[in-house]
C-alpha cells in the first residue's frame, strides 16, 4: 500500500509542471518628459507597480530598461527580438507622459504586441488622476488601474 501510494503522489510530482502555465509578459516603458537627462523616481515607481499587478494576476513579468529616447522605434525592435528568443508572449510598451518641474505623471499611453504574430492587440490611454495626500500611493493606484486595463486587453485575445 505504502508503495503505491509513493508511486502516485511521484507521478503527481511529474505531472504538475505540465498542468501549469503562465503566460509570459516584457515591459516596455518610455518617459516623455522633454528633459530626458535621467529616469525618475515616479516613473520608476509606476512601472514596479504594473510590474506588481501582473505578477500578482500570475504572469511571469520581466522589463526592459526605462528608455529615454523620443523616436523608439529601434528600441521596441530590440525588445520584441528579445522577447521572442526568451519566449516571451506579450510586450507592452508605455509611454508614460511627466511633468518636469513636478515630477507629476500626466498620462500613461500603451500598446500591447503579441509576440508570437508581431501584431498590436490593443492600445489604450489613461489620464493621471490628481496626486492624492501621499504622492506615491496615487501613483501605485495608477500603475494597478493602467495595469488592469492593459490586463483586459490580454484577457480578451
Amino acid at each position: 500500500m505504502k508503495f503505491l501510494q509513493k508511486f502516485i503522489f511521484i507521478c503527481f510530482l511529474l505531472l504538475i509542471p505540465n498542468c501549469v502555465y503562465g503566460k509570459s509578459i516584457n515591459i516596455l516603458i518610455n518617459q516623455i518628459d522633454g528633459i530626458q537627462d535621467s529616469v525618475r523616481d515616479s516613473v520608476q515607481l509606476f512601472e514596479n507597480s504594473v510590474m506588481d499587478f501582473f505578477f500578482d494576476a500570475g504572469f511571469i513579468v520581466s522589463s526592459e530598461k526605462i528608455c529615454l529616447e523620443t523616436d523608439i522605434k529601434k528600441t521596441v525592435q530590440i525588445a520584441l527580438d528579445s522577447s521572442v528568443n526568451g519566449f516571451i508572449d506579450y510586450l507592452i510598451v508605455a509611454k508614460i507622459n511627466v511633468n518636469p518641474k513636478s515630477d507629476e505623471l500626466i498620462s500613461a499611453g500603451w500598446e500591447v504586441i503579441n509576440v508570437a504574430t508581431g501584431k498590436t492587440i490593443g492600445s489604450g490611454l489613461m489620464e493621471a488622476p490628481k496626486p492624492y495626500r501621499e504622492k506615491e500611493v496615487s501613483i501605485q493606484r495608477f500603475g494597478v488601474d493602467v495595469g488592469s486595463e492593459i490586463y483586459s486587453c490580454i484577457k480578451g485575445n
